[in-house]
């Protein structure tokens, strides 16, 4: 395993190329990192993957994502939850829930699956992960609790299974236009807005 010296705590993480992104948002996470190190930053990568962030799910991530993909520890710390949740990287939306911005949200996933540390496997197991943690809420709780449920696994399957999740996501639209849902469609589109769809499927959104 790697030693816990080894691993960085400042400059860019495996020299990533930061092509098609805005210098606003890689000096945003290129800030970030030179404040508080590499292991909040692995924190912010997994992060980016739900589309909402309560501050308990979050330290569950942190939790339950010690870990890369080859068995490494990576020592993410107690205090990074409050130090992303509270940092410019992102916005409270709601009482105790927070969201990153689109395009930072995309560059944060792109930087995860194309790491070496941790690459398409980890999103796959951050799906699994949402799942479980959300799966239950489906059939039990109040509405406002299976909307965010409901949300967070229309994202999850974009993620983990674009070509499914975005004909889940076309088949919802079109439901919800047929009968005047005007809420579930402003849910898909905002869900949407969050998320970078492959240009091939994204002819099914149209």
């Amino acid at each position: 395993m790697m030693e816990e010296d080894s691993i960085p705590e400042s400059g860019p993480i495996e020299g990533y190329e930061h092509r098609n992104y805005s210098d606003f948002i890689v000096d945003r996470v290129d800030n970030f990192q030179d404040k508080f190190g590499a292991r909040h930053l692995y924190l912010a990568m997994h992060a980016a993957f739900p589309v909402s962030l309560p501050p308990e799910l979050l330290y569950l991530i942190r939790e339950n994502f010690q870990y890369d993909s080859k068995g490494n520890f990576l020592d993410i710390p107690f205090e990074s939850v409050p130090d992303l949740l509270l940092s410019e990287m992102c916005q409270e939306v709601g009482h105790e829930v927070y969201q990153m911005e689109p395009e930072l949200r995309q560059y944060l996933l792109k930087r995860l699956r194309e790491s070496s540390r941790f690459g398409e496997e980890r999103l796959k197991i951050l799906g699994d992960f949402i799942a479980q943690y959300y799966g239950p809420d489906l059939s039990g709780g109040d509405l406002d609790s299976r909307n965010v449920a409901e949300s967070q696994l229309w994202a999850s399957n974009l993620q983990t299974d674009s070509s499914q999740g975005v004909s889940q996501l076309s088949e919802l639209l079109e439901f919800a236009q047929d009968e005047g849902d005007n809420n579930l469609q402003y849910r898909l589109n905002n869900l949407l807005n969050q998320y970078e769809v492959p240009e091939e499927e994204s002819e099914l959104l149209e």
